[in-house]
C-alpha cells in the first residue's frame, strides 16, 4: 500500500478485512504518509519486514521477506518523490539520488540470491530515465509494457494516460508471473465522484497494480 497515514488507520482496514497482518513503515514525510503491506495470514508467512532508512527518502523503502508455500521472496515497496516541480534542479537531483539509492538496495537483495520485486508509486513513467537508474545492472522486467490493448496506464492527468505505478521483477520472479493488470476503479472515473459516498470509485487518482505468481512457471497472460 501507499500513503498510509498511520498504523492505526491500517489496523482498522485489516480488522474489516479480517485475516490480514498490517505492516507500516516509518515516515519522514511532513504529512506522515508511509509505505505499508497487508499480508494474508492464511497463505503467507512474514520472515522479516523493515524500512530501509536513508535521509534521501521521505517515505523509506519498505522491504518485506515472505514465504508462500515453498516460494521465498522479497518485496521492496517504494514511493518516489512526486513530479511536482520536477524541473527544479534541486528536486531533479533528489529524485535521481532516490533512484540511485533504490538501485543500491536492489543490488543488495540480488546479492542474497533471492527472488524479488520492486513495487509502488515510482512517480516516473515507463521509459523514464530514473527507472533506468533504478534498474541499472539488474536485468529487471517492468510489468506494465507486458499489458495489452492500451491497458498499461495507472494514472490520468488532464486527459492523458500515464504509468506511474510499476512492478519490476527480478529474473527469478519474472519466470513465475502468471497474470497482471491495473484495477479500473479510480483514474477512469471523474474527479467529481471522489467525495461521493454513494460510489466506491475515485478514492484515488492512481490505479492499483496487480500481479499474480505461482511457484511452478506457467505462461503469462494479461487481461
Amino acid at each position: 500500500l501507499q500513503e498510509v497515514g498511520s498504523p492505526a488507520a491500517l489496523d482498522k482496514v485489516a480488522a474489516e478485512l479480517t485475516g490480514y497482518l498490517p505492516l507500516v513503515a516509518s515516515s519522514n514525510d511532513p504529512s506522515g504518509i508511509a509505505c505499508a503491506y497487508l499480508v494474508k495470514r492464511a497463505t503467507a508467512t512474514v520472515t522479516t519486514a523493515f524500512p530501509i532508512e536513508d535521509p534521501i527518502h521521505d517515505r523509506p523503502p519498505y522491504r518485506l521477506n515472505v514465504r508462500v508455500g515453498s516460494l521465498q521472496f522479497a518485496v521492496l515497496n517504494i514511493h518516489m518523490r512526486s513530479l511536482n516541480n520536477a524541473d527544479d534542479p534541486a528536486i531533479a537531483l533528489k529524485r535521481r539520488q532516490q533512484a540511485e539509492s533504490i538501485n543500491r538496495i536492489a543490488r543488495g537483495i540480488q546479492a542474497e540470491n533471492v527472488p524479488y520485486l520492486i513495487v509502488g508509486d515510482f512517480n516516473s513513467v515507463t521509459f523514464d530515465e530514473l527507472i533506468g537508474v533504478m534498474s541499472q545492472g539488474l536485468n529487471l522486467t517492468s510489468v506494465s509494457p507486458l499489458l495489452k490493448n492500451g491497458d498499461e496506464y495507472s494514472y490520468v492527468f488532464n486527459g492523458l494516460t500515464q504509468t506511474l505505478d510499476h512492478v519490476l521483477l527480478s529474473p527469478a520472479m519474472r519466470a513465475l508471473i502468471t497474470r497482471a493488470a491495473y484495477t479500473r476503479s479510480n483514474a477512469d472515473w471523474p474527479e467529481s465522484l471522489r467525495a461521493d459516498l454513494n460510489f466506491g470509485v475515485r478514492v484515488s487518482d492512481h490505479e492499483a497494480s496487480m500481479t499474480w505468481f505461482r511457484a511452478d512457471p506457467v505462461p503469462f497472460s494479461a487481461f
